[in-house]
């Protein structure tokens, strides 16, 4: 593994480490890590010490596999509802009941949501 890497490949898979979904999210602790582990929500890989995440896994806890050919543009970092809300003119709050009413396509950190560029744009797309 390369030093200051946070996305690895070994042995035919990608492998993403803690900050690196952090960063992803804009979200997360080592204590939300742990409790996400221990309810088997999120699983881990472990070599060693170290601890890692395939992409399969993250998807799986963010809510679901993303379509296969849509599966690189799902790895991009995640918006805020703040960024949609700007994207399109609207309030966070307004984002945020268009996808909790399954309206607007989100993906879920925890208790947190969190937007797929792709989608948000595949949305602005045919909402404008």
């Amino acid at each position: 593994m390369e030093t200051g890497k946070r996305e690895t490949r070994a042995g035919g898979e990608h492998r993403l480490d803690r900050q690196r979904l952090i960063k992803r999210w804009r979200h997360g602790s080592h204590s939300f890590f742990w409790r996400a582990e221990a309810d088997n929500l999120l699983r881990p890989v472990r070599r060693g010490r170290a601890v890692f995440y395939t992409w399969p896994a993250v998807f799986d806890f963010e809510g679901g596999q993303p379509r296969a050919e849509w599966r690189e543009a799902y790895k991009a970092d995640l918006l805020l509802p703040e960024e949609v809300g700007a994207r399109i003119g609207r309030s966070r709050n307004w984002v945020l009941d268009a996808a909790n009413a399954g309206d607007l396509p989100a993906r879920r950190i925890g208790l947190q949501t969190r937007f797929v560029p792709l989608e948000v744009s595949r949305w602005i797309g045919g909402w404008t």
